[in-house]
Order: structure tokens, then sequence, then C-alpha cells
């Protein structure tokens, strides 16, 4: 069994010995053995280094990298978790020996940068798996227990070397005559001085991008003709295209005759619609020709549609692919340096969210480095589609979430409005509507009704404030409206239909409120709706203040019944109002509190448990207006929590006349350790907005309001 362990073992050196780090364009020196210089910290006689090299880092001035390479290949992947520290344990003691051993003065006596970046990488290659196993997924959380001198640990498992390995092999494979290969070198913020930033490449990848879910490559084929080159180790979307595409405009200004990019899965015969309809949003000066789509998967199906004739493109290209300074769009930016730095920075983007990216690719860092060490790991190299969207959520829940609030039109069971919006084309002037009641919104574009493959009818507004900078960084420039007319449920005989407005500002929603207000009287006028009709609505007026208390802390109580999909966990806050009109009935306990404030909250964990809300004594002279609560959910395959505030929230304004039950969600959270995509997200919340519909209509239904119910609004 240990000679077994050792051969495989042995195998595994020669894999990224000799096929890896030639990839990598890596020369060092292959078994260093020497002695520990601190016996009685490391308790060991002796080290090991498998590899060890040194070169100069083309990301950051003046500064080597000194990589300290261990190999393992494995053919078990059980205790993977202990292997793990046990691994780094060592890699990270003969590092710290390594450095005062004479073979390290002797290697390095060259070395002549001002700086030095010590870099430790385990390629740690499962024999027993296959070639997308991942072990830094098996991994998770476990590396912060690490009580080891580094700042961060690099794994190259099964999964990474695989996408290393094809890209490689679909460069051989898809161009002819080629004079070099060469990893392409952003200009980073951090770079400028070196040979003035003209276009720089070089044969060796920089170890910021080795765990990069983006490879930059600048090809160089027969006549001269340039290529640049971006593979993504994500799926093929329409989002991620699209900002793929925005990254390789931005990046090739001036230099390139060709652009190719590279996804997993890419195939024509089902992605050609999608690629099309992104292309046309590129048409500057042509830019569009220069682009061409494919799978680094290579399969037979690549040539049977002869998907890429790269070489004839190349030759026929655009000779001056430079582009004029494009217009700000953040739907099709892929931020890298500097502007990636600017993100990054902002305080809604917090050190937990560095570390999840950096960990999901196989990058470990010391818990002790604070958010300011862990941005350079990020702005050196490139983020993904993937990794970018999950950075956009983070940073738009905390900054401006989506503004959810619900109507109920009831009409007969003959009446379809979703058949009959569809059919009487109506044209919604939103243009006069917008320069009505938020004149300093601009209309950045209209997504007219589109039914989708579940039935409901979608309109959507995307806006944006003229008198905003074009920082991209903030969420609250580019806004949207959204309209959301659902499938008809049966009510008492009646036909029930919620329309949804989900707006990112106070003004995105009064413009959502007159689109309704629009539609409902242009239902009314082809005879769909009745002239007395009204909107059924969640208004805090409707409601006792008893009831509407009822009501909220409902929320803490939702059962198999109501929902197997979301399950409430804690509340963190709650608003209150003490009232006014109730000065008789105020218990003693809570006359000091309204002599000292006027407008307040509870503040803390399981609030529900506290005699505020659940002796109902309260629920009168307490106006509760908004709550803060955390609910656990599981949808599909995916599980986790999400923050939610809900209420409403005009109440503390007094307005209980225009107050309406809304919530955002504002949070969302997995369990497991995944970063999804712009599609996915959408999914995902779409699916807990509307879970969160169902049950609010629920648990609304059981609450009496102070004039009781319409049941026939037709």
């Amino acid at each position: 069994m240990g000679e077994k362990s050792k051969t495989i073992g042995e195998y595994g050196e020669k894999i990224a010995n000799r096929k890896f780090l030639e990839i990598y364009g890596w020369n060092g020196v292959e078994n260093i053995p020497f002695k520990c210089k601190n016996k009685k910290k490391h308790k060991a006689g002796k080290h090991g280094i498998d590899f060890f090299t040194f070169q100069t880092n083309h990301l950051i001035a003046d500064t080597n990298e000194m990589l300290y390479i261990s190999v393992k290949n494995t053919s078990s992947s059980q205790g993977l978790k202990t292997k793990f520290i046990n691994y780094v344990s060592d890699i990270c003691k003969a590092q710290e020996c390594f450095v005062l051993d004479t073979q390290y003065q002797q290697i390095t006596k060259s070395n002549k940068s001002l700086h030095q970046q010590h870099q430790i990488i385990i390629f740690w290659l499962a024999h027993d798996k296959d070639e997308n196993f991942s072990i830094v997924d098996s991994v998770g959380e476990k590396y912060k227990d690490l009580k080891l001198n580094f700042d961060k640990i690099q794994v190259v498992d099964n999964k990474l070397a695989n996408f290393h390995f094809l890209v490689n092999t679909f460069i051989k494979t898809y161009f002819n005559n080629i004079n070099q290969v060469e990893y392409y070198y952003p200009n980073t913020g951090l770079n400028d001085s070196i040979n003035g930033r003209s276009a720089l490449a070089g044969s060796t990848l920089p170890s910021h991008f080795l765990n990069s879910r983006v490879l930059p490559y600048k090809i160089t084929i027969k006549d001269d003709k340039k290529v640049l080159l971006l593979a993504l180790n994500e799926a093929f979307e329409e989002d991620s295209c699209r900002r793929l595409i925005g990254l390789a405009q931005e990046i090739t200004r001036g230099w390139c005759n060709k652009i190719v990019l590279c996804f997993p899965n890419y195939r024509e015969q089902h992605h050609k619609s999608i690629k099309d309809s992104v292309l046309m949003d590129f048409t500057e000066k042509n830019f569009n020709r220069m682009i061409e789509i494919a799978s680094f998967n290579l399969s037979y199906r690549d040539f049977e549609l002869q998907q890429s004739q790269i070489l004839s493109d190349v030759v026929n290209s655009l000779e001056d692919s430079e582009q004029s300074k494009q217009d700000f769009n953040i739907e099709k930016m892929l931020p890298y340096g500097d502007a990636l730095r600017q993100l990054l920075t902002h305080s809604h983007i917090d050190k937990n969210d560095l570390q999840k990216i950096l960990s999901r690719r196989g990058v470990f860092v010391n818990k002790s480095l604070n958010k300011q060490d862990l941005i350079p790991f990020l702005t050196t190299g490139f983020i993904s589609p993937n990794e970018f969207e999950y950075l956009r959520v983070k940073h738009s829940a905390k900054a401006s979430s989506e503004i959810i609030t619900s109507n109920n039109i009831i009409t007969n069971e003959e009446v379809n409005l979703t058949e009959t919006i569809i059919d009487s084309n109506i044209s919604i002037p939103i243009k006069d509507i917008i320069e009505k009641i938020a004149p300093n919104i601009a209309i950045d574009s209209i997504k007219n009704f589109i039914l989708t493959d579940d039935g409901r009818l979608i309109l959507r507004i995307n806006t944006k404030n003229r008198k905003l900078t074009k920082d991209w960084a903030y969420s609250n420039i580019n806004n949207h409206t959204e309209i959301v007319i659902n499938p008809a449920q049966e009510y008492h005989g009646n036909n029930n239909t919620r329309i949804d407005v989900v707006a990112t500002s106070t003004e995105n929603k009064k413009i959502g409120n007159e689109v309704i207000l629009y539609l409902e009287q242009y239902l009314q006028k082809i005879g769909v709706l009745k002239h007395d009709f009204a909107l059924e609505k969640a208004l805090a007026s409707e409601f006792e203040n008893k009831s509407r208390a009822k009501f909220l802390f409902s929320f803490f109580e939702i059962t198999d019944r109501e929902s197997d999909i979301i399950e409430f966990k804690d509340v963190e806050n709650i608003h209150f109002i003490i009232s006014e009109n109730n000065k008789d009935i105020i218990p003693e306990d809570l006359k000091d509190l309204k002599n000292k404030v006027e407008h307040s909250l509870f503040s803390g964990h399981s609030l529900q448990d506290i005699n505020y809300i659940k002796n109902e004594k309260y629920h009168e002279p307490l106006i509760f207006t908004e709550i803060h609560a955390k609910f656990h959910f599981k949808i599909n395959n995916l599980e986790g929590e999400f923050d939610i505030q809900y209420g409403f929230p005009d109440l503390k304004k007094k307005e209980a006349n225009k107050s309406e039950f809304e919530f955002k969600v504002t949070d969302i959270v997995l369990s497991q350790e995944k970063i999804l995509s712009k599609k996915e997200n959408h999914i995902l919340k779409s699916s807990i907005k509307n879970e969160f519909l169902k049950v609010k209509q629920i648990l609304l239904d059981r609450i009496d309001k102070k004039h009781g119910r319409q049941l026939k609004l037709f």
C-alpha cells in the first residue's frame, strides 16, 4: 500500500512538473531537500519542496513572485479536510525554513527586485476522481482553522487543472501557424511603470491568474496578426457573453485583429440566437465583426457545424481595431484594475465577500488579513461575470434593494387579464408618466409586456437619474420598475389577478403605480372593468391597529400549510410608534418609553419572544410599522437564508392612508459555497419573492378589514 501511494505521488509530480509548469512557463528547481531551521517549533528534522521558482510579477511593478509548490496526487478522497490541514502545514513550515537555507540564497542570487511576494501553491490532484472533481468544494471553510504564517494558499485541483489543459489544447488545435502564445497582462493600476504598459504580454503565467476563472491570452499568428483570447471557466449565458465582450473591447484598443471568447459549454446550434442578440449591442465601427465565440471543450460537433473559421477571419478582419471611448453602461462592464478597486473599496462590500470569491477559486487567505490586504488579490487579475454578479448583488442588497408591493384585481371567471392585455396591444405613455411625476428621471430602455414561460406578463422600465454621477460602483444610478401581472387564481367563484410593482427606488415605485392606474383606466374604457372598480390594496388604513399587528406578526408562525419553501428564523428589528390616539390605554411600562422617544425600534435577536410582541395588550398603543426578519429557504437544490424588511414604512410618517404593505429582500446567503450567475440569481430571488407574496396573501385573507372585503368588482 505504501509503495502504491509512493508511485501515485511520483506520478502526480510528473504531471505537475512536466505538463502544467510547462504550460505556465515556470522554470525552476525540482525536489529540494533541506534541514529544518526551527526544530522546536516545527517538530521536524528536515523539509522538502517539490518545486521552487521565482519570476517577475508583471502585474505589480518592482516585485518578484517567489513560488513554493507542493504536489499531492491522492488515491482517496477520504478525510480531505484533515489532509488539507496537514498539506498546508507542511509547505508553510518548509517555506519558513527554506528562506533561511543556503540553497535559497544560491537559487535567488539574480533577484534584483525591491519587493518579494512569497506564494504557496498546492497541486492537489485526486487520482481516483474524474477530471471535473473539485477538492476545493470539499475543503469549504476549513482553511479558517489554519494557524500558520501565510498570506494565501492557492490550490489547483482536478477541475482547475482540466480547465488549463483544455484551453491549452484548444489553442493548439484551432490555431495553425502560431508564431507566439503569450499571457496578456492587463493594466492593474500597480504596473504602469513596466515597459510603459504597451499591450504587455509574456510567456509566464502570473500566480494571480492561476486560480482565476478568466484566462487572457495574446496570440500572434501568420502575417503578424494579433488575437486576444479570453477563456472563461463558467457556463455560457447571455450576461457572461455580454460582459466578456465588454471586457475584450476595453483591453484591445489599437493592437488586436481578432477576439476569441471560449466557454466550456458553448454550442452554436443551441446558443447562436443569444450570441447574435448580444453582438447587436456592440456595433461601434463594426467591432462585433471581430468577435468569435467557441467552446474549449472540443468535440465532433464543433467541426460538424464549422463553428469557427478563426484563421481566415483573422486575415480579413479589421486592421484598425482601436475604438473610441465608449459610454458608460453597467450592463456591459466587467471591471478590472482601478475600476474594480473602486467597487471593492466601497463600504457595502466587506471582507467576507472577498474571502468567499477567493475561496471558491481555491485561494485560501489568512483570516488575520484585513479587507485592504485582500483587494489586490482580485484587482491584479480579472474577475468573472458570476463573481461580478455576486459583488453587484451584495452591493445592491445593502445599498438599494427592490421594493415590492402587490395589488389584486377581482373579475368574473370569463375575464383573463393577461389575454386581454396581450390582445388589446395597449401602448402605455411611459415617457409622459415619468415627465409628470419624476422629471429628474431619464428613460434608459423600455421592455414592453413579455409573456414568460410560467404565464406571467412583465413590463420593465430601466431608468437613470440625470443628476447622478456615472460612477458605476453606486447602484442607485441605474434603477428599474417592473409591472408583473401574474396568472389568475380562483377566488370565491371569481378570478383574482395579482399585479406586483417591483421598484428599486421610491420614485420608481411611483412610476409603477401610475402605470397601473393608466392600465386600470384603459381596462375600464374598453369595458373589461366597471367604472366604480377599485384595486384591492393592503393599506394600513384598512385595518384596526390590533389587526395590523396581528398580520405583521403572523409571518413568525408560517407552517407547512402556508409554505414548504420558506420558514421563519428570527427577528432582528421591529420599528414602532407610540399611538397618540390611545393615551388612556397606554400601559404604565410604556409611558416612560413615550416620554423618551417618538419613533423607535426594538433591536436584537428573538424579538418575537419579548413581551411587547407576545402580549396583545401592547398591540393597541404601539403602532408597529416595519419588521426586519430572517427566513430559511429551500428551493430545488439550493438552500440558505434571506433577510427581509416588510411592513407599512410610511406609517412612520403618520401617513396611514398612503402607507401600503411592501417588502424588500435585502440579502440572500446560500448554505452551499456557491457563486450563482446572473440568471441563477434572478431565478432564486424571483422564487423567494413570489413565495413571500403568496404567503402574504394567505395571511392577509385571515385578517379582518375595517370595512370587509369586496368579492366581485366586475
